[in-house]
């Protein structure tokens, strides 16, 4: 699991090296959300992406007991605490947390 998480973060920093700033996340509106999501996407394969689905979902487990849960079911609801973040950071996130949950 450590080795595949040193993969990702090393194929993730390469990548970032190509080209300007990685995307981020923008969770203003539904639309900015999915197409800042497509952006993030663009160029992983679909098992990449998958787990980049979970990852976002993992990132975001605490925020519904947090002081500011989301209000609605729409997916800038559900990833606004994801806001500003590159799907690198997001990663990170998901791994710390999944740490966590594992202890």
């Amino acid at each position: 699991m450590i080795r595949k998480m040193l993969l990702l973060s090393v194929a993730a920093l390469a990548l970032a090296g190509c080209g300007g700033p990685p995307p981020t996340l923008d969770t203003s509106t539904d639309a900015t959300t999915e197409a800042s999501l497509k952006a993030m996407t663009e160029g992983m394969s679909d098992a990449e992406k998958k787990k980049f689905e979970e990852d976002c979902k993992i990132a975001t487990i605490g925020d519904e007991f947090s002081s500011t849960p989301p209000k609605g079911n729409a997916p800038k609801d559900k990833l606004r605490s994801l806001n500003g973040l590159t799907a690198y950071e997001i990663q990170t996130k998901a791994a710390t947390m999944r740490v966590k949950l594992s202890q």
